[in-house]
């Protein structure tokens, strides 16, 4: 099977030495984005430490970058590390979205 992630040029907003910044295709809610290593890696943990360092830093300057767009302080921002984890795509990546209201009241939160 092809990893959507590991040619997917055309939705890059932002670029470092290791990680791209992409928009979502299926945004949990609007501004949701998505911080990707180049490299095809399936968990954080095969990350090499520059590739994480980049990775973390990469993160701040989307998370920045939505502040400004969307003039939102708060974000959620999740890493699903494997399948039992909810990972659905098998390419490491880290969704960033801004957030606005009480968690209790957002659509993405199930009660139990």
């Amino acid at each position: 099977m092809t990893c959507p992630f590991c040619d997917i040029q055309k939705a890059v907003f932002f670029e470092s030495k290791h990680c791209y910044g992409i928009y979502n295709h299926k945004p949990i809610v609007q501004g949701n984005v998505l911080v990707i290593p180049k490299k095809h890696y399936v968990r954080f943990s095969e990350l090499s430490q520059e590739e994480r360092h980049d990775l973390i830093d990469s993160i701040q300057a989307v998370n920045d970058i939505l502040k400004n767009a969307y003039g939102k302080d708060d974000f959620s921002i999740l890493l699903q590390d494997g399948e039992k984890a909810g990972q659905t795509v098998s390419h490491l990546h880290f969704h960033i979205a801004p957030m606005e209201g009480e968690l209790s009241s957002r659509d993405l939160v199930k009660s139990k």
